[in-house]
């Protein structure tokens, strides 16, 4: 029998001898030497089961995180992002309220506001993801109140809009100030009052031939 010494042992029953050394996930390591701590594994969990909600709150979590917000200042007032009220007839309401500035930039410690633009685009995802129809927002203390409805706010009556041309220019009508109203509905009353108009001319000559 030939035995050979320790120091001249081959590479290949080095290999043989130490199995951890065939593949380096039985030591328990990752393939880069490194082995993944608990703390890391619940953050990606956490992480991955945040992104795959589709509740109207974590769609603003997601979206303040975009302007600058850390996570965990948003965990404290989550609950307050995003009011809900169901009417009778089952029409759902959503207040969202979000700030109307960014977070303060720690580099330059300057605080850019949140703009009309990037809140249209907000608004737009919100419609297509959650299937709402936009209701109005306003702009009061330091933050945004938009305001949804599930109802379909484009076949509600238009509500009326009054002009002031009669206070700009004056009336054209002999003197008579009168406000104008205009609906969707005013085009075939103004038909009918040229109707009316033309009969009321009409008798009035007729009216004056009788008596001359």
């Amino acid at each position: 029998m030939i035995i050979l010494p320790l120091g001249k042992m081959s590479k290949e029953a080095q290999g043989i001898d130490n199995p951890l050394l065939q593949d380096p996930t039985i030591s328990g390591e990752d393939g880069l030497g490194q082995v993944p701590s608990i703390e890391e594994g619940v953050q990606g969990e956490i992480s991955s089961r945040r992104n795959s909600s589709n509740t109207l709150t974590d769609y603003i979590f997601k979206k303040l995180q975009e302007f600058g917000y850390p996570g965990r200042r948003l965990e404290e007032f989550k609950k307050n992002f995003v009011s809900e009220d169901i009417s009778p007839d089952g029409t759902k309401n959503k207040v969202v309220e979000i700030p109307d500035k960014r977070y303060p930039d720690q580099a330059t410690g300057t605080t850019k506001t949140i703009e009309d633009k990037e809140l249209s685009s907000m608004i737009r995802e919100i419609q297509e993801k959650f299937g709402i129809h936009f209701n109005g927002a306003k702009r009061s203390d330091g933050k945004w109140i938009i305001n949804f409805t599930s109802a379909n706010v484009e076949n509600k009556e238009e509500a009326p809009i009054t002009d002031n041309l009669d206070d700009v220019y004056g009336t054209p009508n002999k003197g008579k100030k009168r406000k104008t109203t205009v609906r969707a509905s005013t085009f075939k009353e103004l038909i009918q009052e040229g109707k009316d108009n033309i009969i009321e001319k009409l008798g009035k000559i007729i009216g004056d031939q009788n008596g001359s």
